[in-house]
């Protein structure tokens, strides 16, 4: 089973819409993943942290969040709204923390 996501900015619009296997981002409460049958969860995205994306063909995906925003999931729906965003390359199986620190080196 896989997760619907969709991101979208309030700058661009609908940034992104693709059915993947997994979502990684930083919260407010501290670094979360989820994945397809994860309960229903509402989360604060804090400012300058990437979102990791596993597609269900294997390739990562990441968007550096320029400001805050918010992440809802609930029933293999996701949707995440960000102020302003952009598309970053994302190393095999890194965490957040480690795609931000390869960004900032």
């Amino acid at each position: 089973m896989s997760i619907n996501l969709k991101i979208i900015s309030s700058k661009t619009g609908e940034v992104f819409r693709e059915k993947c296997h997994s979502i990684l981002f930083t919260s407010q409460s501290g670094e979360v993943e989820v994945l397809s049958g994860h309960i229903p969860l509402i989360a604060n995205i804090t400012e300058n942290t990437n979102i990791v994306i596993k597609t269900e063909g294997g390739e990562q995906i990441a968007f550096l969040a320029a400001s805050f925003g918010f992440f809802t999931f609930n029933c293999n729906e996701c949707l995440i709204s960000l102020t302003s965003c952009t598309r970053q390359q994302a190393p095999a199986d890194q965490s957040t923390s480690q795609v931000k620190m390869k960004k900032a080196s």
